[in-house]
């Protein structure tokens, strides 16, 4: 039989649609003048021969074709028989681009099965093609299962968190209000023993009474700068966002801190008393953050120096991510020992001072400046530093002067984001 190939490569659209195969296998057999029409490929895995998809469903007798591909091979021809219980059958066999055709039934000669090679050719190019989609097609399976458990992974360990980051709240808001009770205890017998309610004191024990309030109060304002850092993580702070005299708080803060700047031999130059200037915003936080400012202020600056606190007006706040408008500022410059480029870049964060190995002399848990600029930013302002090693720093408080948004915290700032 002579069989043409270009009829023989016409069926080539028929193998190319998995669904159409089966029925293009069988035309295919037709014209070859045989019962049925297998293809192969071989699995260098198994060692054996596996059925094509969707054109064979002789997977069972498998390893029959294989030894009959076999034995065709080594005889030199493209025709054998396979020898069954029933019937013994002529079989044709032929070889291409990877793929192993077994014609069942019929008479196949040499000649007849030459057009079949340069479709199996075809063939083979298309299945291996098929196969390597499937395997892709199974790797991105596989990987969208990875990051779908991955996702789930991230979702339960951020919950795990925000739990973790809750109960971490929880338990240093009570720790602190169960401190801050007993200390404003001793505080208070401290005042009244130094009263001397109970009787006259020798000087020696004014000055250990002296020592524990200094001790008792600077524990407490540890446990306070604990207790706001707390609340500001946990979103429970509260600040007022209501117009307020700026000299006010000024004057408040200068009063609590005169006589430790006198102690220290350091002068602060108050130049807000008589400027009469509104900002809105939360006057006990005001004096809170210039509090801190002085306090620092007057704790790295040397004995002889001085301290300037400095009250005005902008319209484009310098080296603040604020936008323009009526701003009201309080700056505290100082001649104390300065920061440098380096120290700048962190003197915000969380349990982080700067001049880390002179600071440790002066004490202090490096929350102030770190709660300061999230209270600022809270009341819809912010806080910027311009220092010099060895020539001084000026922070410098920004407040709105008209209603504006409430203020967010910055997130940079967290301890938790500190720490990751």
């Amino acid at each position: 039989m002579n069989i043409d190939s270009g009829r023989v490569l016409a069926l080539l659209d028929g193998f190319a649609d998995p669904a159409r195969r089966r029925g293009a296998a069988d035309a295919l057999a037709a014209l070859l003048g045989c019962d049925q029409l297998m293809l192969f490929m071989p699995d260098p895995d198994l060692g054996n021969l596996v059925p094509v998809p969707g054109i064979s469903d002789a997977s069972e007798s498998s390893g029959k074709w294989s030894a009959f591909a076999e034995q065709c091979l080594q005889s030199g021809t493209l025709t054998g028989r396979v020898e069954q219980a029933t019937d013994t059958p002529a079989r044709g066999c032929a070889v291409a681009g990877g793929v192993v055709a077994i014609m069942a039934g019929g008479s196949c000669s040499d000649t007849d099965l030459q057009p079949l090679r340069p479709l199996l050719v075809m063939l083979g190019a298309l299945f291996r093609a098929e196969l390597r989609l499937e395997d892709l097609e199974d790797r991105l399976n596989r990987i969208s299962g990875e990051l779908a458990y991955r996702a789930e992974e991230a979702e339960r360990a951020k919950a795990d968190a925000v739990s973790a980051n809750r109960s971490k709240a929880d338990f240093l808001a009570n720790m602190s209000h169960e401190l801050r009770t007993p200390l404003n205890a001793i505080l208070g017998y401290t005042e009244l023993l130094s009263m001397e309610v109970g009787g006259a004191l020798a000087q020696e024990q004014h000055s250990h009474l002296d020592r524990i309030r200094t001790s008792s109060r600077q524990l407490l304002m540890v446990i306070n700068d604990v207790l706001d850092l707390t609340k500001i993580e946990s979103g429970e702070m509260v600040v007022q966002r209501i117009p307020e005299r700026i000299g006010t708080a000024v004057d408040d803060a200068v009063g609590i801190l005169d006589i430790e700047a006198e102690q220290q031999d350091v002068a602060i130059e108050n130049m807000c008393t008589d400027i009469d200037m509104m900002y809105i915003g939360d006057e006990d936080r005001v004096r809170q953050i210039i509090t801190n400012f002085l306090s620092n202020a007057i704790k790295f600056t040397s004995a002889g120096g001085r301290v300037w606190i400095r009250c005005g007006t902008a319209d484009a706040p310098a080296d603040a991510v604020l936008k323009g408008g009526a701003w009201a500022f309080i700056t505290v410059e100082d001649t104390g020992i300065g920061m440098t480029e380096e120290e700048l870049t962190r003197v915000f964060n969380p349990f982080v001072q700067a001049e880390m190995g002179r600071s440790r002399s002066h004490g202090g848990t490096g929350l102030g400046l770190t709660i300061s600029r999230q209270l600022a930013r809270l009341m819809g302002g912010d806080v910027t530093v311009r220092s010099e090693a060895g020539i001084g720093s000026r922070f410098t408080l920004w407040l709105p002067q008209t209603a504006t948004n409430p203020g967010t915290i910055d997130t940079r700032l967290l301890v938790r984001s500190a720490q990751s």
